[in-house]
């Protein structure tokens, strides 16, 4: 109910009252349309604003690209896209001193040390702008790779777990990391049953277990080896249980290994 102010006294009179309380005006028919009009208005807002899900109050707005970003922001953090090398980190690479090291510094000399700590840096730089490496945590020498005076191989380990090696040749050249390199897991365990059975002294007698078969890879070393369980006769014609170990690494001979489980 609608409220219209009275034009004999100015007092507040009810549209439904037939006269004005406090001087017997009666209102007027135009007041009470009016009054009636603003009425259903102001019921219109407070509806709008209930259904929009806004205050009555305020105008509804649409959010822009900066109002969404924020409230992105606000309520969780964005990733960190790094768009430059791999961090290098302190200490990574060695310092080859008579102190330090004094066997490499003593088969080396101190001109050999320099020319080490120099490819070292190279490496490292290489590795880390590659794409590939998270960050550089260690960078050595590889004694067993290596050879005065000019043969330096460096290891540049990654926090990832993955391991490359750089030789004097291999600045200029594609990278793969020791577990690009090695063997698939498919053909160590194939060449291993093959490598079993041409050891066994009756090879038809192998049996391998379907469920005694593991293979897995080395992150670092990029070195696979094969787990398997099997049965083969002995010399009395007895089955013996057997386990082999097969061990393939990037660089080197493999190796098989024979024990009873």
């Amino acid at each position: 109910m609608a409220a219209v102010k009275c034009k004999g006294c100015g007092a507040q009179v009810w549209t439904k009252a037939g006269a004005c309380p406090v001087c017997g005006a009666k209102p007027s028919r135009k007041a009470k349309v009016l009054a009636w009009v603003a009425l259903a208005l102001i019921v219109f807002v407070v509806l709008k604003g209930v259904f929009s899900g806004e205050p009555a109050h305020t105008t509804a707005q649409k959010s822009t690209p900066m109002d969404v970003a924020e409230g992105v922001t606000a309520s969780q953090s964005m990733p960190e896209l790094s768009s430059g090398p791999a961090p290098i980190r302190s200490g990574a690479l060695d310092s080859y001193t008579k102190a330090t090291h004094p066997k490499i510094y003593a088969k080396w000399g101190a001109e050999g040390a320099k020319k080490i700590e120099a490819h070292q840096k190279l490496a490292a730089d290489l590795i880390a702008t590659s794409g590939r490496c998270d960050a550089v945590s260690i960078v050595g020498l590889s004694e067993q790779r290596s050879s005065p005076p000019s043969n330096i191989v460096v290891f540049v380990d990654c926090e990832n777990g993955q391991r490359f090696y750089i030789g004097p040749n291999d600045l200029g050249s594609p990278l793969k990391s020791e577990a690009e390199r090695a063997l698939n897991k498919e053909s160590a365990i194939s060449i291993c049953r093959d490598s079993v059975r041409a050891a066994a002294k009756f090879p038809s007698s192998v049996n391998f277990s379907a469920f005694g078969t593991v293979a897995e890879t080395n992150k670092t070393t990029g070195g696979t080896s094969v787990y398997m369980d099997f049965e083969s006769k002995n010399e009395l014609g007895n089955l013996i249980p057997q386990r082999a170990t097969c061990v393939f690494p990037v660089s080197g001979k493999p190796e098989l290994r024979v024990g009873s489980r």
